[in-house]
């Protein structure tokens, strides 16, 4: 009877985390505590769910302290970063109370995405992948891959970004290749590729830019009114070379047919100096992929770009969020699939409860 009762509650839990808003409904995008918990993105359709929320439950990476706040460098894919406020972090202690649960139970929770794309460089000039998508099933057959590659000159004295387009199908081992007219040799770039199986839509990720050249880091200053800081890494500590860089900034915007809509931020070009941040805002309602193209302005040229994902979904990062049940407790374990931006996933959530 003790086991039964555990997965009813877990199909209860569950039910309340997709089809709860929590409160305050933004709560998400705020750096509050709240006292109600749920994922469910208010104002959209069931199944749903937010894509601001899941951030402040991802694992903490190590500090950086600035004098506009301590902030948490969240480990990303090689090209993509993003600092976001501590304060706004919320631990595994303070949601578990939130779930009405009783004393002696505890809960894992986990987001990943429903189809995975791997991105493989094969050739530099001109610039080919391999992409490997793979559904819950296996390898995906026929998969859609829609692609768009942005990129600037790697001595280029101006940060314009450009970008190209291209689309392929996955054979019977999920595998399909695109090439793009670019020498991957002499430029820098942000490959954002989305893969459609059957509906179901997951996205994937590559830079080839070099940890050398990762000088500029997107931080979240204000996660409601989407207002970005744009840190030198030599203002950090993070690097030697402190040279100002000039900046060109995109936000990409996912749409219903699985490509991504460039969008202008306000302040999307300046300067990034080392005593202070550079600032920017982004739009507020929608999640999306943030490009920060850079140039220096000295006499040596070099330039790079990099990415911040304004949401979980934006670089289809997983979520493992809670605790660790031992051998000798209950265990009840319930998934259902949901869509987070566009991008589908699957959240599984364990309880147990202590013998």
């Amino acid at each position: 009877m003790g086991n039964q009762q555990v997965y009813l509650q877990t199909g209860d839990l569950i039910d309340n985390i997709v089809f709860g808003t929590g409160t305050p409904s933004n709560w998400g995008q705020s750096f509050v505590s709240p006292p109600v918990f749920g994922l469910q993105w208010a104002s959209y359709p069931s199944f749903y769910l937010t894509p601001f929320a899941p951030v402040r439950l991802l694992t903490p990476g190590s500090n950086l302290t600035t004098s506009q706040g301590t902030y948490t460098n969240f480990i990303m894919p090689q090209g993509a970063g993003l600092l976001f406020p501590t304060a706004g972090l919320l631990p595994y202690s303070s949601i578990l109370p939130l779930t009405g649960l009783s004393s002696g139970y505890g809960f894992k929770l986990a987001l990943s995405p429903a189809v995975t794309v791997q991105i493989q460089s094969t050739s530099l000039n001109p610039v080919t992948f391999k992409f490997t998508v793979r559904g819950l099933g296996g390898p995906a057959y026929n998969a859609r891959i829609k692609a768009s590659i942005y990129y600037v000159s790697n001595s280029s004295t101006t940060p314009s970004i450009l970008t190209r387009y291209a689309e392929n199908s996955t054979d019977a081992t999920g595998s399909g290749s695109i090439s793009f007219a670019v020498n991957a040799g002499l430029n820098n770039y942000a490959l954002v590729a989305n893969a459609v199986v059957g509906g179901v839509v997951g996205t994937g990720f590559m830079s080839n830019l070099q940890s050398s050249l990762f000088l500029v880091n997107p931080a979240i200053s204000n996660y409601l009114n989407g207002n970005i800081l744009l840190y030198h890494s030599c203002l950090l500590g993070l690097s030697s070379v402190c040279t100002s860089l000039q900046y060109n900034a995109t936000f990409l915007v996912p749409t219903q047919n699985s490509t991504m809509r460039p969008v202008v931020p306000v302040n999307s070009t300046g300067t990034i100096g080392i005593v202070s941040p550079a600032g920017l805002q982004l739009p507020t309602t929608s999640p999306g992929l943030l490009l920060v193209s850079f140039a220096a302005t000295g006499s040596t040229h070099f330039a790079g770009i990099v990415a911040m994902p304004w949401g979980i979904n934006s670089l289809g990062l997983p979520l493992n969020f809670g605790g660790t049940p031992s051998s000798k407790q209950a265990v009840g374990v319930a998934s259902r699939s949901v869509i987070i931006g566009y991008i589908d996933y699957m959240l599984t959530l364990t309880l147990w409860r202590a013998p």
